[in-house]
């Protein structure tokens, strides 16, 4: 018996719909580019926190996103378009809330929002309103806040600790709780990142950059560890292939109710496998009846466990 947690993927190609829902995919998301959007607000404004990456995070035009969430609810399965940027002005919520009757006529699920003014607009329109990790949503003083909002569904930011996380859902357990699971992790709180990705930014140039150390004399810091330790750095194991496999019993327990596999703009077959290992630990995780037998017979990542530096959820 599977756990009752759904698997949320990203989504970059209309042809991987059906074989990822057979994998194990309960729920899409994605973007989209929209030359309209950049005629009348320029190249730089961003529609969602991947606007920068152009068609290589956003692979569907605003006519072919319609397209896709059609063909996602003709399969009973769920969709989320990313409105997640910075900032936007209002003129620019104006035109996302005028999209936005447009998804809900195409069928879609919902959409992942930044600015919580946009969240009137959502909800005017029929959209479930789903607050982005661009949110801070840290504790339940926050958390009250957006609730109050309309929003039913969080997104809680990689920082959290399993155990904020079922704090907040005890306090508000009607309110559907996403948390980030696998791939792509951040060094860094998506809420307090005020980068540009259209021209590059700090941890971009930190994670390319050659390493080297300047050290005094008499410094007492270990010189082997400290280059090692930048090396891991360098070679960016967390950013890169985070996983939450590990933590999969104690997120169930938690209240998590939504699996958030990152990678929008990653190799699809590279996807595909992390779902088919998700579903199976969410098979495990039905039948264990404790911590200990989840992993004793969880599928592991091998290629995720590196150091243990790159785990999501720790302790």
């Amino acid at each position: 018996m599977k756990a009752d947690m759904k698997i949320l993927v990203p989504l970059n190609n209309e042809r991987d719909v059906e074989r990822y829902a057979v994998a194990g995919a309960d729920q899409f998301y994605f973007g989209f580019f929209d030359p309209e959007w950049t005629t009348r607000f320029t190249h730089s404004a961003d529609i969602n926190r991947m606007s920068a990456f152009g068609t290589r995070a956003n692979r569907f035009s605003f006519e072919n996103a319609k397209d896709v969430i059609r063909t996602i609810a003709s399969l009973g399965k769920d969709s989320y378009v990313t409105f997640n940027a910075n900032v936007y002005s209002e003129d620019q919520i104006e035109f996302l809330g005028e999209r936005f009757y447009e998804l809900k006529e195409a069928g879609v699920t919902g959409v992942i929002l930044s600015d919580a003014t946009l969240v009137s607009k959502a909800l005017s329109a029929g959209i479930d309103a789903v607050a982005s990790t661009m949110m801070a949503i840290y504790n339940t003083d926050i958390l009250r806040y957006y609730v109050g909002k309309g929003f039913k569904r969080v997104i809680v930011p990689r920082e959290c600790s399993i155990d904020d996380i079922k704090i907040m859902h005890d306090a508000f357990p009607d309110v559907e709780i996403e948390a980030f699971y696998m791939r792509n992790g951040c060094l860094y709180s998506d809420s307090n990142c005020l980068i540009d990705h259209h021209f590059g930014g700090l941890c971009t140039d930190l994670r390319r950059r050659k390493g080297y150390l300047s050290m005094s004399e008499d410094s007492a810091v270990d010189e082997e560890r400290l280059r090692e330790a930048l090396k891991l750095f360098d070679e960016k194991l967390f950013s890169g292939i985070a996983c939450g496999h590990c933590a999969l019993y104690d997120l169930y327990h938690a209240g998590v109710r939504a699996l958030k596999i990152v990678g929008r703009a990653d190799r699809n077959d590279s996807v595909l496998k992390d779902i088919e290992t998700t579903q199976r630990n969410l098979e495990v995780v039905g039948e264990a009846g404790s911590k200990a037998e989840y992993l004793s017979h969880m599928i592991k990542p091998d290629a995720y466990c590196v150091s243990g530096l790159n785990c999501y959820y720790r302790g």
